[in-house]
């Protein structure tokens, strides 16, 4: 006779014994840590703040605006092993997101530095910029959990791994999984039936039994005896290149011995290509913008025929410190990556297709930048370290040797903005006339200033061999030609205009972006890379020019205008009377968007 209940039991048995097989991948908002005394193979390395559903939500704290509130859970007890890890909180009503180091633990309750500066915020954009975690005294209602990605050891290694049949769930009786640890990656390292890789934790449900996602089911059948460990860093950038997709790296700082030309192992060379990524040097600051201490990748002795980042072609690359050490044939990139704020020194093979913003590269025997540069700087390099299509605002400075230009202006390649002083033959060389060099200086190189190519609104003094090669044909309107100097002090590498008349005078506001062809718009660009102030607000200080000049003109007045109303507010409360000072309008918001580069987008709205 048919039962339902029977065959609902059954069903519902059977899904517990023999789960479902489908997977999903690690997401893209996986974060991956990498220190110098991490591990490759024993770590999880990763945390994903995205796993919300499978969080705790019953985050409280005490003190929540001060430095140190005291965080508390009723459905976990912090021990003293939490200590340094890193409490998540996703979201909740007055709580502000983000994450918080663990400085302490008594009575089962965790203090957090909350500390300005020492948060880092949700979406790893900026540090925290207020004392506190909430903007109330006592939050209660967060959703929560703990990263213990950020530290060199795994918080928990296992040797007991089991899973009652294929998939994604996975249970441990000597460290029972919990809702505090969701968001962290698990390394499965071997055992009976498993799966190796990483996973990350998504959610715990009965008997602590945890439901994994990752590139494939963590078990293809009963598993047993399973080995791994949950959090901890990777220990090199090679060991962790080949796992991310869409996600980003964080690579703290310190020396990263590259000991193999190999690729995405241990201790080898970066080849991620997943357009996505984004690789991040960090030392405090664990955002994106950081300016810190940048971690060195180093190629090893011995190690020869080696290129260091030799994939990612649309791979970000910010704030790391590459050095070749010299090394037989050892070649800085390969690929169409982006590096930003990245130093590349002692590199004996050019460099090929990647772009470059804000950039050094010095001691170097072949070209360190190619494709497309803004605002990067080379010295002391004994080979010509420009070869850019696209070169706008770089400086390159005293590269020593005979045939060492300051940049190489290839076929249908411009160059603009820019500075070459003290090269070894030529400022700006070009083999044809088929380049263009813009508000360019070239000043005080051992050969000419300019080599062939097309000048527009450049200048050039006291190079050995003469201004340029056909000074009758190439510059347009007129090369400028100073009686001294045009920098404030070369030799000290202050390379911004001096205001002196026929020398750094001649070159302010002289650039193209003067009269727009067509549109009602006329703009003040000077030569050179470093653009001049404009004096403004009062007789001892100076602010920006153009529209970001203006702003902070305007914010001084109202500041002023408000200082003084305050003041009259204050006579009049003592005395019974004030001035006839009207109080200034202070209804005003300002937006500032992108200030960075040549300048950026402003807007300004005074509401009167």
């Amino acid at each position: 006779m048919f039962n339902s209940k029977r065959l609902v039991a059954l069903l519902l048995l059977w899904l517990w014994v023999c789960p479902s097989t489908a997977f999903a991948a690690l997401s893209g908002s996986t974060i991956w840590e990498v220190e110098t005394g991490g591990s490759d193979t024993l770590n999880g390395g990763a945390f994903d703040p995205s796993q919300t559903a499978g969080m705790n939500t019953d985050g409280a704290a005490t003190s929540a605006t001060g430095t140190a509130p005291v965080f508390t859970s009723a459905s976990y007890n912090f021990v003293a092993g939490d200590v340094g890890a890193w409490i998540y909180i996703a979201s909740g009503t007055n709580w502000t997101a983000g994450w918080y180091k663990i400085s302490l633990v008594a009575s089962n309750a965790a203090t957090l530095n909350a500390t300005i500066g020492q948060a880092v915020l949700k979406g790893n954009t900026s540090m925290s910029t207020a004392n506190g975690c909430a903007a109330t005294a006592s939050p209660t209602g967060a959703t929560w959990t703990i990263d213990y990605s950020q530290q060199s050891s795994a918080q928990f290694a296992y040797t007991d791994l089991a899973s009652a049949g294929t998939g994604l769930t996975v249970s441990s009786v000597a460290h029972p999984f919990g809702k505090q640890q969701v968001g962290n990656s698990l390394v499965v390292t071997g055992g009976t039936n498993f799966n190796t890789g990483w996973f990350v934790l998504a959610s715990i449900g009965a008997l602590n039994v945890a439901t994994v996602i990752g590139p494939t089911n963590i078990t293809t059948g009963a598993g047993a005896s399973g080995t791994g460990g949950l959090g901890g860093a990777f220990a090199s950038p090679g060991g962790v290149a080949a796992l991310p997709v869409s996600n980003t790296v964080f690579l703290q700082s310190g020396t990263y011995s590259i000991t193999t030309a190999s690729t995405n192992v241990s201790g080898g060379c970066w080849a991620n290509n997943s357009a996505t990524v984004v690789l991040v040097g960090y030392s405090t600051n664990r955002i994106y913008a950081n300016t810190d201490t940048k971690p060195l990748m180093q190629i090893a002795s011995g190690v020869s025929t080696t290129t260091l980042f030799a994939g990612g072609n649309g791979t970000t690359i910010v704030n790391i410190a590459a050095d070749g050490n010299n090394q037989t044939s050892a070649k800085p990139s390969n690929a169409a990556a982006v590096f930003f704020r990245c130093s590349f020194t002692r590199f004996n093979v050019a460099a090929a297709g990647a772009m470059y913003l804000l950039c050094s590269a010095t001691a170097n025997s072949a070209t360190a930048f190619v494709s497309s540069c803004f605002g990067c700087e080379a010295y002391s390099n004994t080979a010509t370290p420009f070869a850019a299509s696209l070169a706008v605002g770089c400086l390159s400075y005293n590269n020593t040797g005979g045939s060492t230009d300051g940049f190489t202006v290839g076929q249908r390649s411009m160059t603009a903005n820019s500075v070459a002083v003290g090269n070894g033959r030529n400022g700006f060389g070009s083999t044809n006339n088929q380049s263009v060099v813009v508000n360019c200086i070239a000043e005080a190189n051992a050969g000419m200033g300019y080599s062939q190519g097309a000048l527009f609104n450049c200048g050039a003094y006291n190079n050995t061999g003469g201004a340029t090669t056909n000074p009758g044909k190439y510059p347009f309107p007129t090369l400028i030609v100073p009686t001294g100097s045009f920098f404030v002090n070369a030799a000290a590498t202050n390379f911004a205009l001096n205001n002196l008349v026929n020398q750094g005078a001649l070159a302010r506001a002289a650039g193209i972006l003067g009269a727009f062809p067509v549109a009602a718009t006329t703009g003040y660009q000077d030569i050179g890379a470093a653009q001049s102030q404009c004096t403004g607000g009062s007789s001892t200080s100076s602010v920006g020019c153009g529209i970001i000049g203006q702003i902070q003109q305007e914010m001084r007045r109202r500041a002023i205008q408000e200082a003084a109303f305050a003041h009259n507010t204050r006579i009049e409360r003592k005395w019974g009377f004030a001035d006839k000072l009207p109080r200034p309008d202070l209804k005003w918001p300002l937006a500032i968007f992108g200030l960075a580069g040549w300048g950026g987008l402003a807007y300004i709205r005074l509401k009167k």
